[in-house]
């Protein structure tokens, strides 16, 4: 987890990656939201051969983002993945409580999101099983 300021999540994305690559591995293409829709970013990752499905922020120009990356059959199906996992964080904004936590400091930040997000993980399980014999679905 880290600080919320300014280009936090890039550098924390930057850190896993060198990370991975210290261990001996590089990921092949590179999944991200808008806010890494940056252009020291968007260099260095092309810079290690990473292909990138990072959302676009209309209006702006990054070198790296072009109509070649952005209009591959890749890039579509990773934008629809990646909708679903953010209706995900928009369930535990609205029904976990996490839109304005309650609570102060990071340790109980942290834990208000570990419970909310395994109350969603449980409500996800339920929905997938199969109902019991005789029992009656809402």
């Amino acid at each position: 987890m880290t600080a919320p300021h300014d280009n936090a999540e890039v550098k924390a994305a930057e850190a896993l990656l060198h990370e991975q690559q210290r261990q001996g591995g590089e990921p092949d293409s590179l999944g991200a939201d808008r806010g890494y829709c940056q252009r020291g970013f968007v260099h260095t990752m092309r810079g290690r051969g990473i292909k990138l499905h990072i959302a676009k922020i209309e209006g702006r120009t990054v070198p790296g983002l072009d109509g070649r990356t952005t209009g591959s059959k890749g890039y579509a199906f990773s934008q629809r993945v990646r909708k679903r996992i953010e209706e995900c964080f928009g369930s535990l904004h609205t029904i976990g409580g996490t839109k304005k936590v309650q609570v102060r400091g990071r340790e109980k930040v942290e834990m208000t999101f570990v419970l909310a997000g395994c109350a969603l993980n449980l409500l996800r399980i339920a929905k997938l099983a199969p109902p019991a014999m005789g029992a009656v679905r809402a």
